[in-house]
C-alpha cells in the first residue's frame, strides 16, 4: 500500500451558530492508504448512493467496512484504504463544536460529545433524516430558516446522543472480555514496541478500547494487569540486554523508556532486588562458574 493521500476538493461551505457546513467531493486511486486527523466532532454523510470503493485497514469501534454515515470525533482518524478508483466521490460533512453540542442537548439527554466514541457506520434513520431537513434548510433562503436550523440541530444533537447511549450499552453488554485473539494481539504489541512509546493509553488506541475498558477486560480474560504484563516484558528484556550486551546503563534506560539511568537503576532494583549493575556481576560469574 502507498501512504499518499486521496484528493478532497471543497466546493463550498457554510456556517451556523457552533455548526460549520461543507459539500467536498473526494477522489482517489486503488490500493491508497491514510489516515486524516480530524479537529472536530464530525459527521459525514455520502452525497451519493453508491457504494464507497474504500474500507478501513484497521477495525474501529469492531467494524472494517465504512457506512453511508461515518462519525468521528475530534482528535480521532479513521485509518483508510482504498479498494477501487473514485473520480467524484460527494461527501456532505457536518462539523460542530462539542462543547455547542453539548449545550443542544439542555439536560434532555446525559452525554458529553467531547467524550464520544468513533463509528465508520453510523447510518441511524432518524440522523439520516434530520441531516437531510438541515441540508435542505441550510440550501434554501427562507426567512425562518435560523429558527428551523436551531430546532433540527437540537434535534440532531439529542438523535445522536441517544443512538451512542444505546450503542455504548450494547457493547457494554457484548464486550465483557478479550477474545483470545486479542489477547494475543495486544502481547504481540507488547513484544515489539519499543517501551519509551508502550503505554496503556497507546496499547488501547491500537485495539480502539478505551483505557478503563481495556484494564478491565485483559484482567478478566488473563487473571493479571495489563500494566504488569508490561512490566513483566520490561524486566525480561532488561535482563536480556544487561547479559548479552555491553551497552551502558544510560543507553539501556533509553531503550526501556526511562529518561535518566538512575531512574532506570531505581526501578530494576525495585523489581529484582538487584541493581543493573550487581545483575550482571552475579551472571558474569555464574557463567564463568558454568564454563
Amino acid at each position: 500500500m502507498r501512504t499518499l493521500q486521496p484528493v478532497r476538493t471543497l466546493q463550498w461551505q457554510l456556517s451556523f451558530e457552533g455548526l460549520t457546513f461543507s459539500q467536498e467531493s473526494h477522489a482517489w486511486t486503488a490500493g491508497l492508504r491514510f489516515m486524516r486527523k480530524e479537529q472536530l466532532f464530525n459527521i459525514q454523510q455520502a452525497g451519493t448512493r453508491r457504494p464507497v470503493r474504500a474500507r478501513l485497514s484497521q477495525p474501529v469501534s469492531a467494524e472494517q467496512r465504512l457506512g453511508r454515515i461515518v462519525l468521528t470525533p475530534a482528535g480521532f482518524g479513521m485509518p483508510v484504504e482504498t479498494v477501487g478508483v473514485e473520480e467524484d466521490f460527494p461527501v456532505r460533512k457536518f462539523e460542530f463544536d462539542p462543547e455547542w453540542l453539548n449545550h443542544q442537548l439542555e439536560g434532555s439527554v446525559d452525554f458529553d460529545f467531547r467524550l464520544a466514541c468513533a463509528y465508520p457506520i453510523f447510518d441511524e434513520p432518524v440522523v439520516a433524516a434530520t441531516l437531510d431537513r438541515i441540508y435542505d434548510e441550510l440550501m434554501a433562503d427562507r426567512p425562518e430558516r435560523s429558527l428551523v436550523l436551531q430546532t433540527l440541530t437540537r434535534l440532531l444533537a439529542i438523535d445522536t446522543a441517544r443512538s451512542l447511549l444505546a450503542r455504548s450499552a450494547t457493547s457494554e453488554l457484548t464486550m465483557r472480555s478479550l477474545s483470545s485473539e486479542q489477547v494475543a494481539r495486544i502481547r504481540h504489541l507488547i513484544q515489539t514496541t519499543e517501551f519509551k512509546d508502550l503505554s496503556l493509553a497507546y496499547v488501547a488506541g491500537k485495539v480502539d478500547v478505551s483505557q478503563t475498558r481495556l484494564r478491565e477486560m485483559f484482567k478478566r480474560a488473563t487473571g493479571h494487569s495489563l500494566r504488569a504484563e508490561i512490566e513483566e516484558a520490561r524486566v525480561a528484556t532488561a535482563c536480556t540486554q544487561l547479559i548479552s550486551t555491553h551497552h551502558p546503563l544510560k543507553v539501556l534506560a533509553h531503550h526501556l523508556g526511562f529518561t535518566h539511568a538512575s531512574a532506570f537503576c531505581y526501578w530494576f532494583k525495585q523489581a529484582t532486588g538487584m541493581t543493573p549493575t550487581e545483575f550482571r556481576i552475579q551472571r558474569a560469574v555464574k557463567c564463568a562458574g558454568d564454563c
